[in-house]
This record gives C-alpha cells, sequence and structure tokens, in this order.
C-alpha cells in the first residue's frame, strides 16, 4: 500500500502529534502503535481543547459584535466567517475523541497494522529470486508499485502542507493584525477596521499565537477524517476479514488425506466431502457499525446479526 519512506513518515507525524499532545494518544516507536494517554497527556490535551473552545467563543462573539456595527469590510467578514467554522469543526472534532476514542484508536492501529503488512509482503516479494513471469504481471506489479510510490508522494506532499499552512496564516495577522477574530485587536491599539502602523515587534506574539491554532486546527481535522473513516470502512474490513477466514477454512477443510488401505465407497464420500465445500460461506453484516440507530432496529435485525457471525451454507 504505501512505500517504506511513506510508513517511516506516517509514523513521524503520529509522533509529533503525540508529542505535542495534540490528540490523546501515546506513540509507542517500538510497537509501531498507537496507545492510551496517561494522566499528564491529557491533561495538556484538555489546555488545547480549552483554548480552542475559548477562541470558538471568541470568533462568534466578535463576528456577531462586528455586524451590529454599520460597517463591516467584506474581506473581514469573509475571513471571521471562515476561522469561526474552522474553530467550530475543531472543537466538534476535539469533543469527538471522549465519546470515539476507543473506535479511533483501534481503527488507527488496524490501518497501520495493515499498510505495514501489505509493505512487507510486496518487500519480500521483491527478495525473492526472480522467475520468468507473464507480461500482465509484469505490468501488474509495475502498476502496483507505481501506485505506492505516487501515494507517498502524496503523504509527503501533505504533511509540507501541514507544516508550511501555519505559516501562510500567520501572515495574515502581519497585514491586518485588527481583525476581530484575531487575539491582537484586543491588546494593540486598533481603532475599526483602518489600517494603522504598527511595529512588526508588537505583532510577533501574535504571530506565534495564530501559528500554534492553526496547528491544532490542522491537526485535528485529519483526526475527524479518521473518525469519519473509521465508521464507513469498519464494515468492509470486517467483510474483507471475514472473507480471509472463510478461504482459509476452506483451504484448510480441502486438505483431508484419506487412506490408502480405505475402501472405494469411504474414498468417494471424501471426494464428494471435499466437493461440498465451495459452498461454505462466511458473511458479515453492520454488527460493527458503531451506530446508535442500530439500537433502534436491533430487534429486526438481532437474528441476521447474530447468524452473520457463524458459518452459513448457502
Amino acid at each position: 500500500m504505501l512505500t517504506p519512506k511513506g510508513i517511516s513518515a506516517v509514523c513521524h507525524l503520529l509522533d509529533v502529534g503525540s508529542g505535542l499532545k495534540l490528540f490523546p494518544f501515546d506513540w509507542d516507536s517500538q510497537e509501531k502503535c498507537v496507545k492510551r494517554a496517561g494522566r499528564r497527556h491529557r491533561f495538556y490535551f484538555k489546555i488545547h481543547k480549552f483554548i480552542n473552545l475559548f477562541m470558538n467563543v471568541l470568533a462568534a462573539g466578535r463576528l456577531m459584535q462586528a455586524m451590529s456595527r454599520g460597517y463591516f469590510p467584506l474581506v473581514l467578514r469573509i475571513l471571521n466567517t471562515v476561522w469561526l467554522m474552522a474553530y467550530t469543526l475543531t472543537t466538534l472534532c476535539l469533543v469527538q475523541f471522549e465519546t470515539k476514542e476507543g473506535e479511533i484508536l483501534q481503527f488507527v492501529n488496524c490501518l497501520l497494522s495493515y499498510v505495514r503488512r501489505t509493505s512487507i509482503r510486496k518487500i519480500n516479494s521483491d527478495k525473492l529470486p526472480s522467475i520468468p513471469e507473464k507480461s500482465d504481471r509484469n505490468f501488474d506489479e509495475m502498476t502496483e508499485s507505481y501506485e505506492q510510490k505516487k501515494l507517498s508522494y502524496y503523504i509527503f506532499f501533505g504533511m509540507l502542507m501541514l507544516a508550511g499552512n501555519p505559516f501562510v496564516h500567520i501572515l495574515l495577522v502581519d497585514e491586518s493584525p485588527c481583525a476581530p477574530h484575531f487575539v491582537s485587536s484586543f491588546f494593540l491599539p486598533c481603532e475599526g477596521f483602518k489600517n494603522y502602523y504598527i511595529p512588526l515587534l508588537h505583532k510577533v506574539p501574535f504571530m506565534a499565537a495564530e501559528y500554534y491554532l492553526t496547528t491544532v486546527i490542522f491537526f485535528s481535522c485529519p483526526l475527524c477524517g479518521i473518525r469519519c473513516a473509521f465508521e464507513a470502512i469498519t464494515p468492509l474490513a470486517v467483510a474483507g476479514d471475514v472473507n480471509d477466514q472463510n478461504k482459509e477454512v476452506v483451504a484448510k477443510w480441502k486438505q483431508g488425506v484419506v487412506a490408502r488401505r480405505a475402501s472405494n465407497r469411504a474414498k468417494k464420500e471424501a471426494i464428494a466431502y471435499q466437493k461440498s465445500f465451495h459452498a461454505v460461506r462466511c458473511t458479515a453484516g453492520s454488527l460493527y457499525t458503531f451506530e446508535n440507530s442500530i439500537v433502534l432496529c436491533c430487534l429486526n435485525n438481532c437474528m441476521q446479526l447474530t447468524l452473520n457471525l457463524f458459518l452459513t451454507f448457502k
């Protein structure tokens, strides 16, 4: 799925987010997985959440205050609205960790395990001695290798944008420090929305504060996407695991050995028994969707959700 460099980049990104206490997970560098954070880690994470909630309320209040005035420039109105939406989305993302923390943790570890497993398979296949193969198979392998490198490039590009976007946003503080959604508008000598000359050194602390706030926003929004992807992909992942287990069960049952001295009837029964395994199927339903709505229809789907966990003969 990813090249080893791409996997290393993802692991470093999770390590940085854990070190900055931007999500309530500890990164285990030995096992290459995320674990539940301790009390001190959660304390710093709650500080991030409180600051973002405060800025959310501040942006909403300043927007209503500015709208009540007679003159409010269109550019500042758009910026204030965008910042308010960003703070609101980030607040929702940070609150989701309290309700979906276990599910997010499980999905991230499963995703990391799958990425490493697919990469290890690719590396092992590359180390095997070269065997003459068909042209279509070589073309498929070349396409797969190209897609892995392409996806890894996307990962690196996303990390570059994640680190560079806050620098772009702090330029807005330098350009319009009196915008109502910036903290600098409270402390700098601002009268209305006119541009006054303010020394750069006076704006540096507020530019640093804006860099911190945008970093929290950019780290939290992808985690919200992980949570949404968890609810969407989990049923597919369960179905894929059940399908793999089904193939292993069928392959194991077909390996039954019949003694040479057995009667013809026993051999025929064994052959018929082995041929019947192609009808064995395992199916997975919506048991792992983690939705509250499933409680409302649990009576109707109780039989289906229960039988879907067992072998079904079709």
